[in-house]
């Protein structure tokens, strides 16, 4: 007797390929948030900076954030991912805080900011 339905099964090959390009797609769009330690003291300090420098000018402040934003290529979630990462170790913290330290102070000496 023949069957009236079968299914036909799916060779392996197909198989480690689908699972290969999700992987794929994955880890890149994971590490497209990511931001360097250098990147996110950068953009730190510099948003920092134009909170302080235009506080009393709300629409200023949502300006010269977008062009820090678009100028390191990232995003204030991708910031705050950056930060929430950072977690609850002090040592992380203590060098992220030194290293935005020093770039405030280069910022300083270039005569960047006042």
């Amino acid at each position: 007797m023949k069957r009236k339905y079968y299914l036909k099964p799916v060779k392996k090959d197909s198989k480690i390929i689908l699972c290969s390009l999700i992987l794929l797609f994955f880890s890149l769009s994971c590490n497209k948030n990511k931001l360097s330690e250098d990147v996110a003291v950068k953009v730190y300090v510099e948003k920092i900076v134009v909170e302080e420098k235009y506080a009393t000018q709300p629409d200023s402040i949502v300006f010269y954030k977008s062009k820090i934003f678009s100028k390191y290529n990232t995003s204030e979630e991708a910031l705050k991912l950056f930060m929430y990462d950072l977690g609850f170790k002090s040592e992380f913290w203590n060098n992220f805080f030194k290293k935005a330290d020093e770039y405030l102070i280069q910022l300083k000496k270039d005569r960047v900011i006042d």
